[in-house]
């Protein structure tokens, strides 16, 4: 009853006689216990102390489901702190709400409608703090045919795109709360509050992800190449978006030359470091031939990863919206393939006055590497100030058999297949070679030994699972090492 004049609702009272009253003639008592008197109370209600109930939603945590295998579907989750307008003499019978609902709508800033809003009697169960504050998730599934596309699109490149954007949410809200005095129910009572969304735009424009692992798993028929490699991206903001995979077309920055495609499988973007799973798909091609060779020089290069307009692997809000997605992806070589070739040993043996040249490799691959023939192949020495001095020049170096890599070796050498190096009969420069590589002023690796810093560069025929590429080798401040053998 209290409850009800509380909110301005009526209740309805009975007076009725007491049949034990002793002081009653005993004909007044048999007309009181027959009589019934109703007395209604109205609603006084205290001024406006529910209407907009609820003060703010402020966002905590959002989870962003677009399921391409439900496409007519949104799912939106969030972590939200729901404050409440709630009078101090309300505050001291202890509240607690134990549901709430929401029916209304969500629009932009400039007041477009993007997608109506329907929580049903979301159970709660918590006691409001000292601030008339709770914390909760808030679950909202949108159907794709209510929205407005057009709008939503927009709202999307925003977030894309954007630092951050605010929606707002407006309609009537119904809380169950229960008190000291019992439980009470304030019915569509209006709200509205603005939420500000950070924007990935923070996530996707800022920075340069790293492609990591990068690893050629199969090499088809068609001749086409097929590579796995971990794209890895950094979230500062509390949004997770689930996006399905999304395909991407795959283009070196530095002359915007087509290599192939990129399918990032069940992309999904969480708060802090994610390694999302790419499948790169290229076709073979000289730009796909350069693009090895400097992966196999070690030389580092800078990708573009662009969104394809109308892709069918997204969720359908995605279609247009991904179009405009680029991002700048750097691959490291060495990081990621580790040194294809890591140091040159020179080894004397015997009485030999020249001595012969050993490579340390490194294959991550599944499959060897069998290089075919080396030509046009350069080595230059660094003196102390950085000048380049020319050592070795060889139009082709005489292979007696192919070189074979083994699959999955790291820091190998093949001490049974030398590289023929030869020095073209130049007494010369095999004594300034010679006087380089013992000089004092030689720097010294980690384990103490000294080296020689050169500079290879040639062209590389080579062999991996039957298919066969020539591709421009260069390899530059690479140790040099000279062994003398008995």
């Amino acid at each position: 009853m209290i409850t009800n004049y509380l909110v301005g609702k009526k209740s309805k009272i009975y007076l009725q006689g007491d049949k034990q009253a002793s002081e009653n003639f005993n004909w007044l008592q048999s007309l009181l216990n027959e009589l019934k008197i109703p007395i209604e109370i109205p609603g006084k209600g205290i001024g406006k102390m529910f209407e907009d109930s609820i003060k703010k939603i402020d966002v905590k945590r959002i989870f962003f489901a677009l399921d391409p295998k439900k496409p007519n579907h949104i799912e939106l989750n969030s972590d939200a702190e729901v404050q409440f307008n709630v009078p101090r003499f309300a505050s001291l019978m202890k509240p607690t709400i134990e549901s709430l609902t929401l029916e209304g709508k969500v629009s932009d800033q400039k007041g477009n409608f993007i997608a109506p809003i329907s929580i049903p009697n979301h159970k709660v169960g918590t006691s409001l703090s000292n601030q008339n504050s709770l914390n909760t998730t808030m679950q909202l599934n949108i159907n794709v045919n209510s929205v407005n596309l057009v709008n939503v699109e927009s709202l999307m490149a925003e977030m894309l795109y954007a630092q951050d954007t605010t929606v707002s949410i407006s309609g009537h809200s119904s809380v169950k709360t229960k008190m000291l005095l019992g439980r009470m129910t304030v019915p569509r009572v209006p709200f509205s509050a603005d939420i500000k969304l950070p924007g990935l735009g923070k996530v996707l424009a800022s920075q340069e992800p790293e492609i990591k692992n990068l690893k050629v798993i199969e090499m088809r028929n068609d001749g086409g190449i097929v590579l796995s490699a971990l794209v890895s991206i950094k979230n500062p903001t509390e949004i997770t978006s689930l996006m399905g995979s999304i395909n991407l077309n795959c283009l070196i920055e530095e002359n915007r030359n087509h290599l192939g495609t990129v399918l990032l499988e069940n992309a999904k973007i969480a708060p802090g470091t994610n390694d999302l799973e790419a499948k790169f798909l290229f076709k073979y091609s000289s730009m796909v031939e350069d693009f090895i060779g400097n992966f196999f020089s070690g030389k580092d290069q800078t990708l573009l990863l662009q969104g394809v307009q109308g892709s069918a692997t997204v969720h359908p809000i995605l279609k247009n919206v991904i179009g405009a997605f680029v991002m700048r992806a750097t691959l490291r070589s060495e990081a990621t393939f580790g040194k294809f070739v890591s140091a040159v040993t020179l080894k004397r043996q015997g009485f030999n006055l020249i001595p012969q040249a050993f490579m340390t490799v490194s294959n991550p691959f599944k499959f060897p590497i069998k290089i075919i023939s080396v030509k046009d192949l350069k080595v230059f020495a660094y003196k102390a100030d950085d000048e380049q001095v020319l050592i070795t020049e060889m139009e082709r170096v005489p292979l007696e058999e192919a070189l074979i890599i083994p699959a999955n070796v790291e820091n190998w050498v093949d001490e049974e297949n030398p590289l023929p190096l030869q020095m073209n009969g130049n007494i010369l420069r095999s004594i300034k070679a010679l006087e380089m590589l013992l000089s004092k002023n030689n720097p010294v690796d980690e384990e103490g030994k000294k080296y020689l810093p050169i500079k290879i560069e040639g062209r590389i025929r080579s062999e991996m699972d039957e298919l066969q590429c020539e591709f421009t080798f260069i390899k530059d401040r690479l140790p040099l090492y000279f062994v003398f053998g008995l």
